[in-house]
């Protein structure tokens, strides 16, 4: 069983893992296993319009003014080219 932070997605022969865990970001891209975290998610969600960005950048405020270390504090600063690396 995989550890409930680090699961996989199977899809089309496609691997993803989700995870914030740097560490398993390294091994997974190391084999070729697309990777995808937190950050990634709430974005993905708002530019599939399940979300809005505002809504998902109260989300990440929270998360941050909670403890959670992010690389960024605004959503829509995200680019999809930079997304998973």
């Amino acid at each position: 069983m995989i550890p409930a932070p680090q699961f996989w997605q199977y899809q089309h022969n496609n691997k993803y893992l989700l995870s914030d865990d740097q560490i398993a970001r390294r091994i997974a891209k190391e084999n070729g296993v697309m990777i995808s975290g937190t950050i990634g998610i709430l974005w993905r969600c708002a530019d599939k319009n399940i979300i809005s960005f505002s809504e998902g950048n109260i989300s990440l405020t929270k998360m941050i003014q909670n403890g959670y270390i992010s690389p960024v504090h605004n959503l829509e600063d995200i680019s999809p080219q930079t997304r998973g690396k």
